[in-house]
């Protein structure tokens, strides 16, 4: 017959974070390949309806691009046009929650920032950014290598963050103690 061990409060708290987390990893990459199956025509009016929601803002990164990429010698007026420019900003932004919560999932499952399985969340972005560009194919919409690398960096970027945020919270964590942290019961890990 063998003990087993108690499951603290904090346990399940922290199993219930785990599972939900991974819930909204998995919900957000639905979101990413349902806008991936809209039919061309309601994807352009999605974009368009976004932005004209964020025109201010939107409107004045537009601007700043095409001046930056004019700055390095390269018109783009014609092909970044502001409807192009509101689905690359999306697609960063998509990408980038994706991978913020791709880190924060890995982090809380391995308990560590600096996790071998960086690379597993690494290939997870870009398998679904492969992915959702051949449900754009098979939709009857363009996909692009391009796409897919845009996808990516969102992807990573928002990995770096989360894992920024992570090694603060943890190193502020580690100075506060194990007494104040757990509140005022010392823990055996």
């Amino acid at each position: 017959m063998s003990a087993v061990a108690p499951v603290s409060f904090m346990d399940a708290t922290m199993d219930k974070r785990k599972t939900t987390l991974l819930i909204i990893v998995a919900v957000t990459t639905a979101v990413i390949f349902a806008h991936s199956a809209l039919p061309a025509a309601s994807s352009w009016a999605e974009s368009g309806a976004i932005g004209s929601v964020f025109a201010p803002v939107l409107g004045r990164l537009h601007a700043g691009a095409l001046g930056l990429l004019a700055g390095l010698g390269v018109d783009a007026s014609g092909t970044l046009t502001y409807g192009v420019f509101v689905r690359k900003v999306a697609h960063l932004v998509e990408y980038g929650l994706l991978g913020a919560e791709g880190a924060v999932a890995m982090v809380l499952l391995t308990g560590m920032v600096r996790s071998p399985y960086l690379w597993t969340c690494l290939f997870a972005v870009l398998s679904v950014a492969v992915v959702d560009e051949f449900i754009q194919l098979l939709s009857g919409r363009t996909s692009s290598v391009a796409d897919v690398l845009l996808d990516f960096c969102g992807g990573c970027f928002g990995i770096a963050i989360a894992l920024g945020v992570a090694a603060v919270v943890l190193a502020v964590s580690a100075r506060i103690g194990p007494s104040r942290n757990s509140g005022g019961a010392n823990r055996a890990e």
